[in-house]
């Protein structure tokens, strides 16, 4: 499984069931800068005082915390080393590079104001600094030249969608991918689904095909609200409880693991909690027991607390819901995704300039790290 697109700059970035039910996770990295010259190109701006310098230090703020963040957590999870894996994806973002940005925004049919809000939070910080980076070797490595071209994104605005059109560029980088077809993704921006599907891609799978594909994420859900009250939000004494099962529970994680896809198969879309707490304690309580070595007692207040929180419940069916509607957005999503390892993001434009769809059959599973806290 791989996390993608964002790195992960936190513990609490991570579904522990991702641990659980997967041999590896893989993290990609944070865009790195070439040298020097984003501290250097800070200090000329906090001399200047340009107009502009509260958010060009906010977008540096975020960056630098976005790198040290993902180290951070990178040695937090040292105890599960064997099963972490770290990815660079390596692609271009000088001004030529965000060209593949600016055709995955063209190729969705939307202005770039109407997906602004993929990058809340400054998502593409380390990337526009990386951006600055190769503009600095662009300009021979003119420092003056690299403040004017910044003092030119600000004044004429266009900050905004450079942040949107680095961000695309990284989700177009798909060669990775490609290489990795049969691996899950695990997408950490829950707003990433929505504009992938609206991306000129016909997904070309049966009934059947989405109907196994809709029951493996059921599953997984189940699976996951099941074991997150013996985690909450992950810690560094979680993260040892997860090496410890791994290395002496697989059998148990196995036997919880096929219990879930054999339950998916039995959740009516219109479920409510309590028909679920009921299907739960009758037919995973056994494995629930025997995963984290509860007594009767504990265990059935276990499973109890499972559904103590109603939001949690309510959030889960709603899930499901979408899940069986005719268009499901992660199977949208998916095909996007796949089509873009495939095409390419100008082979996706071109797709959206003819008025033409392409069909992609060979879809990555999705899921959505959103529906799972």
């Amino acid at each position: 499984m791989i996390l993608y697109p964002d790195p992960p700059t936190s513990l609490a970035d991570f579904p522990v069931s991702a641990f659980l039910l997967s041999g590896t996770v893989s993290v990609t990295c944070p865009q790195p800068t070439f040298g020097k010259e984003p501290a250097a190109l800070m200090q000329l701006v906090l001399k200047r005082r340009p107009p502009w310098e509260n958010e060009f230090r906010q977008i540096y703020s975020v960056a630098h915390a976005q790198h040290s963040g993902f180290e951070e957590t990178v040695n937090a999870l040292q105890p599960l080393a064997k099963s972490l894996g770290v990815l660079a994806l390596s692609y271009a973002t000088d001004i030529k590079g965000l060209e593949h940005g600016d055709a995955l925004l063209q190729a969705s049919g939307a202005k770039a104001a109407e997906w602004q809000s993929l990058i809340g939070g400054n998502r593409a910080a380390t990337g526009f600094f990386r951006h600055l980076s190769e503009q600095y070797l662009d300009f021979d490595k003119d420092l003056e030249a690299l403040y004017r071209y910044c003092d030119h994104l600000y004044k004429k605005n266009l900050v905004p969608l450079t942040l949107l059109k680095v961000y695309l560029t990284r989700i177009a980088f798909t060669e990775t991918l490609r290489k990795m077809p049969d691996v899950p993704l695990l997408l950490t921006n829950e707003r990433l689904p929505a504009f992938l599907a609206q991306l000129p891609v016909d997904v070309d799978v049966d009934e059947a095909g989405k109907e196994e594909e809709r029951h493996r994420l059921i599953a997984w859900e189940l699976f996951q609200r099941l074991v997150l009250p013996r985690f909450g939000v992950l810690d560094a004494k979680g993260v040892e409880v997860l090496r410890s099962l791994r290395e002496n529970k697989r059998e148990e994680i196995e036997r919880l693991r096929e219990r879930c896809s054999v339950m998916a198969y039995e959740v009516a879309p219109s479920a409510t909690a309590p028909a679920f707490e009921k299907v739960i304690a009758t037919k995973a309580s056994k494995e629930i027991r025997e995963l984290f070595e509860l007594d009767s007692k504990t265990n059935r207040e276990y499973v109890a607390g499972i559904f103590s929180d109603a939001k949690t419940w309510a959030a889960f069916a709603a899930a499901v819901s979408v899940l069986f509607s005719g268009a499901p957005l992660l199977l949208s999503a998916g095909g996007a995704i796949s089509a873009l390892s495939l095409v390419g993001a100008n082979g996706v434009k071109a797709a959206y300039q003819r008025k033409e769809k392409l069909r992609q059959s060979d879809f990555a599973l999705l899921y959505s790290i959103a529906r799972m806290r």
